[in-house]
């Protein structure tokens, strides 16, 4: 897989600690993207098993999760498959996001796509679209993308939302949510509740 940058304990893509990883390359190239250095596929070829070194280093250090995001990564489904099928073998509560400018439709004709939601927690999907750019969106850039559960959109046939819009991170994995955070939407399986529960569990 061409990588251009890998970060251990990084809050910036989703509300847990990740190990995030920037897949290098990308083909949608949204105008204002964030990451237009990303573009071209010339980051590091770098082998499965050395991922897999790289995210046993960010257990190592603490992080729940893995996030992929670009670039594109999955211009690099293949790679990306054989990732996250380790991944999931190795660490089996490790939580998976991935960002893609595609979104789910456009996802679902691929035939591997379907055998990656298999080991995939949450995607965010669509296009970056500076028009609809919103500083409070927190782990979106723009109010058209989705952050999507894909095991429940597997088990409901349904795509079944998450909303992390104004949560918080202030410790590792500890989320704390505003006063003035709405409730989960009806196709959100956890209500504030529930995760807050979980969050104290830890």
């Amino acid at each position: 897989m061409k990588i251009a940058e890998v970060k251990h304990k990084s809050f910036g893509e989703g509300p847990r600690s990740n190990t995030t990883i920037w897949a290098s390359g990308c083909s949608i190239r949204c105008p204002f993207c964030f990451n237009p250095d990303l573009w071209a596929a010339n980051g590091s070829e770098t082998s499965t098993q050395e991922l897999m070194e790289i995210v046993a280093e960010g257990v190592r250090q603490g992080d729940t999760g893995l996030a992929l995001v670009g670039g594109e990564p999955l211009d690099q489904m293949e790679s990306v498959l054989e990732l996250l099928t380790q991944v999931k073998a190795r660490f089996p509560g490790h939580v998976t996001t991935l960002y893609s400018g595609m979104t789910w439709d456009q996802l679902a004709i691929r035939p591997n796509f379907w055998r990656i939601t298999t080991h995939l927690n949450y995607l965010v999907d669509g296009p970056f679209v500076a028009e609809l750019k919103d500083d409070m969106l927190g782990y979106r850039g723009s109010s058209n993308q989705r952050v999507i559960n894909v095991q429940y959109t597997l088990q409901y046939q349904r795509i079944m939302l998450e909303n992390w819009d104004n949560l918080i991170v202030v410790a590792k994995d500890t989320i704390v949510f505003p006063p003035y955070l709405s409730i989960f939407d009806q196709e959100t399986h956890e209500t504030i509740s529930e995760i807050c529960g979980k969050s104290k569990s830890r």
